[in-house]
């Protein structure tokens, strides 16, 4: 019988295992499922926050102050900004950008979360400023080009700004 012996494995050495091929698969669902749950959890957000920014803030009836002067500012504002023609932007982001913090300082102020409210109004003071100087024109960082309607949003978020504060 000159064939050549069976090998049988080697008890003092460890015995090379499949497994890791088993893992990889387990890991690549592993991520698939992280990552379904964060977009599933980021939309649910954005759902719950009132959906995109041209979606009207819902009313849920609170107000940021005992007699609810802090909403109706703040939601004006956004409604301004709403109905204000693309062309007196600076560009479509602009645009977006504004909205985008007006709508969530509406809804932060319905869910009686005013210093939210300001801080977010805050951020847009900036780039609303440009037509207020002395040169009267729109600065390069404003957002609004059109002085006519960055006057009127800046008149009312000075105004929104203020009833925020009570």
């Amino acid at each position: 019988m000159g064939g050549p012996e069976p090998r049988w494995p080697d008890p003092t050495r460890p015995e090379k295992s499949r497994r890791p091929h088993v893992f990889a698969g387990v890991r690549s669902i592993i991520a698939i499922v992280v990552v379904a749950v964060t977009f599933v959890t980021l939309l649910g957000t954005v759902a719950l926050r009132g959906g995109g920014s041209d979606a009207e803030p819902r009313g849920t009836g609170a107000t940021s102050t005992e007699d609810g002067s802090g909403t109706e500012p703040v939601r004006d504002l956004w409604l301004e900004v709403r109905s204000t023609p693309p062309r007196a932007f600076r560009d479509p982001v602009s645009r977006q950008r504004l909205m985008r913090e007006t709508k969530e300082a509406a809804v932060a102020t319905d869910e009686g979360f005013p210093m939210d409210a300001i801080f977010r109004l805050r951020r847009v003071e900036p780039h609303l400023n440009g037509c207020l100087s002395a040169s009267g024109a729109p600065d390069a960082d404003d957002w609004v080009v059109d002085c006519a309607a960055q006057n009127r949003m800046r008149r009312q978020l000075d105004g929104a700004i203020i009833s925020l504060r009570g």
